[in-house]
């Protein structure tokens, strides 16, 4: 590797955050299946000069399982509001794909074996392209789509805790 200050500390760093994550990176019940299974709000910063188009993927780090995707957002938006309904086209001409458990759209996380904590991974890429894509395309064939117009991806860790049933 190179010696000497890391370039990076002279640029504003491509990041990704959640009003819906606390300061321990736990996701809000709300945004799980297990609850409203509504999408949480994502807002991003600084992405890298070049950015014609952006993805974001939801994963479990089990598997892993594709939770949601997202495909399509023109680069001149860094938000997305909570709550998108699972529609494969959105007003602004943002794609959704199928998850893994072969619905559109969102599909929050869940306590998959019932013990409790799961942790999840929001990635955004930042694309040098515009892509015209088809709708409802799963993960996978996305990524092998995506791969070579990849500039960088900001990512999100968070993990759930299914809160235990209170008795009454």
């Amino acid at each position: 590797g190179h010696s000497g200050v890391p370039i990076a500390l002279f640029y504003r760093v491509f990041t990704l955050t959640s009003d819906a994550i606390d300061s321990h990176g736990n996701i809000d019940s709300r945004y799980s299946f297990d609850s409203d299974n509504s999408s949480p709000e994502l807002r991003w910063l600084s992405p890298p000069s070049g950015t014609e188009s952006f993805v974001l993927l939801l994963d479990s780090s089990a598997g892993p399982v594709s939770h949601w995707v997202v495909y399509n957002i023109p680069s001149h938006i860094h938000h997305l509001p909570a709550g998108i309904p699972p529609q494969d086209s959105l007003h602004n001409g943002i794609l959704q794909g199928i998850n893994d458990f072969g619905k559109l759209g969102y599909a929050g996380p869940t306590a998959i074996d019932g013990s409790g904590v799961t942790d999840y991974v929001f990635r955004l890429y930042s694309l040098s392209v515009k892509l015209d894509l088809p709708r409802r395309m799963t993960r996978d064939r996305l990524l092998s789509v995506i791969a070579p117009y990849i500039i960088e991806p900001a990512e999100l860790h968070v993990r759930y805790e299914k809160a235990a049933r209170k008795a009454g």
